[in-house]
């Protein structure tokens, strides 16, 4: 699977932009995305960050739901997997 490593460039509890730099190097084709001017609880930054749109960007919607395909009775359990189920159809 996709990796995506989201760092937030105001982040004032953990360092993540060296983490998510150390964790690229560690994880073969992992992408690192940058938050501009968010901190660390970037998921509660609903007005600056859109996960949907960042899976989509980094291709990994796209992965999953291929992957999803090969699997129609999958059946959603959390919001992300309604989204893709949706975007798929």
């Amino acid at each position: 699977f996709a990796t995506l490593l989201l760092a937030g460039d105001a982040d004032a509890v953990l360092p993540s932009l060296s983490e998510t730099k150390r964790l690229q190097n560690l994880l073969p084709g992992a992408q690192r995305k940058v938050l501009p001017g968010v901190g660390h609880a970037c998921f509660d930054d609903v007005d600056n960050v859109n996960l949907l749109s960042l899976l989509t960007s980094a291709g990994i919607t796209q992965s999953l739901t291929r992957a999803s395909l090969d699997t129609p009775s999958l059946k959603p359990k959390t919001w992300l997997d309604r989204s893709l189920m949706q975007a798929r159809s």
